[in-house]
């Protein structure tokens, strides 16, 4: 098997199975789900269950040889509300998936150096996502609306750092206490 590069969790609600994602460095992404809830009423085991894959396309070289092909590695996933999924890889590609069916709905590029991308994280409302990696810039998309029909638009991007951004997390400001 191919190692575990990166998880996201779809967390169940009613009618929804809870799903895992497992990002691997042979350049799948592994869906897991849940057997619990209808092995209980079954009364068959518990546990997950493999129930998909999703092969991202394209081979990097590797690059101290230059002519060795290696898998697209999967550093980074993120798991939506609505059930799409989102990845980060090694060819610089944030891309996202329908989380059932495991098809591409839509394809970027977050740098123009083909760089990694290390890192993805989605706002508390679903609707933007912020993608890192080893070019050292933050970009954001968003998801549009009414007459776009849902589909996603690079928005903006900073370059505040000189080194990899290998990790993001949203924060949420407010006049909270404690």
């Amino acid at each position: 098997g191919a190692c575990v590069l990166s998880l996201a969790c779809h967390v169940p609600r009613e009618g929804v199975t809870g799903r895992l994602y497992v990002g691997c460095s042979d350049g799948s992404i592994r869906l897991w789900e849940d057997a619990s809830s209808s092995a209980a009423a079954a009364g068959a085991k518990r546990g997950w269950k493999c129930c998909g894959r999703i092969s991202v396309e394209g081979e990097a070289n590797d690059k101290s040889t230059t002519t060795t092909p290696i898998p697209t590695r999967i550093w980074a996933l993120c798991a939506l509300t609505d059930g799409t999924i989102a990845s980060g890889d090694s060819l610089g590609h944030v891309q996202l998936w329908d989380g059932t069916r495991g098809t591409l709905v839509q394809s970027f590029r977050q740098n123009e150096n083909n760089a990694d991308v290390f890192d993805i994280a989605v706002s508390g409302d679903g609707l933007s996502l912020f993608a890192s990696g080893v070019d050292s810039k933050v970009v954001r998309f968003r998801r549009g609306k009414g007459e776009e029909g849902g589909k996603w638009f690079t928005v903006d991007m900073v370059r505040k750092n000189s080194h990899d951004v290998r990790s993001l997390t949203i924060c949420r400001s407010g006049g909270g206490t404690g």
